[in-house]
């Protein structure tokens, strides 16, 4: 059951997404991209103020599932899955709070896709990364925006057509990986409690500031749109909130408004 693939609950500080096929390396087939697009939704609309992305079992994700992509439809059918993985990743990618992923073991395709959409993405040393598609006559095209802006337009396009196979250190180097962490679970733990000490509308406005301003030319309309920007939450409750916590020397009570 397509329930059972993706599994979604809320813990202390964080609701927590995990891909649960650890018999095939938790690699997704139709069912896990229709129930993480469900998970994706529910961590939208959930209290918790982080979101943590891990894998049950050794593995993160072995990427897509080779029995279903053997078993492909016309072009048709398969444009629209691809397009519903697409919007899958971006409802990930566009989610209003922090997304942590936590990898360990294999990393691949779609699940390097995933790893690429995450704000911080925290590595085991023994985790692997690739970008093995052109081996089985594929592309890495849904995950390739998330990608290239996670390690750049040269690197994408060496690691894309060679599907060689990264360590943590060199997926670290290359801008895919945040952290390198011997213990995931506790670097989640620490990163969540530096989150939530923070003013949650100030922080998902934050997230889409990078995307905002990225490669724009820096002018007076790009400088006039962030006056803007942080006129407004100058102008917010959340400011009014932290600034006086900060002068009153106390911790700010984001709840309250």
């Amino acid at each position: 059951m397509a329930a059972d693939t993706v599994l979604f609950f809320e813990e202390s500080g964080a609701a927590r997404i995990t891909l649960s096929r650890p018999q095939t390396a938790n690699a997704l087939n139709w069912d896990a991209v229709c129930a993480l697009a469900k998970a994706a939704k529910k961590a939208k609309e959930c209290k918790s103020r982080v979101v943590i992305l891990c894998g049950e079992g050794k593995h993160f994700c072995a990427g897509a599932d080779a029995e279903w992509l053997r078993a492909a439809g016309s072009e048709k059918e398969n444009y629209a899955q691809a397009r519903f993985f697409a919007e899958t990743l971006r409802a990930l990618y566009e989610l209003p709070k922090p997304l942590i992923a936590l990898v360990r073991g294999a990393c691949y395709g779609g699940g390097a896709g995933l790893a690429a959409v995450a704000d911080v993405c925290a590595a085991a040393p023994s985790a692997k990364f690739c970008f093995g598609e052109t081996r089985l006559g594929l592309l890495p095209a849904t995950i390739s925006p998330y990608v290239v802006a996670a390690i750049g337009a040269r690197n994408a396009r060496r690691y894309f057509q060679s599907a060689e196979v990264l360590n943590a250190k060199a997926a670290k180097e290359a801008g895919l990986v945040s952290e390198i962490a011997e213990d995931l679970e506790s670097f989640a733990r620490a990163m969540t409690a530096q989150f939530l000490q923070n003013a949650p509308g100030a922080m998902s406005a934050a997230k889409a500031l990078p995307a905002e301003v990225a490669g724009r030319k820096i002018n007076s309309s790009l400088s006039a749109r962030t006056a803007a920007l942080l006129a407004k939450a100058r102008a917010g409750e959340e400011a009014r909130e932290g600034l006086s916590a900060f002068l009153e020397k106390r911790k700010p009570k984001w709840g309250d408004v």
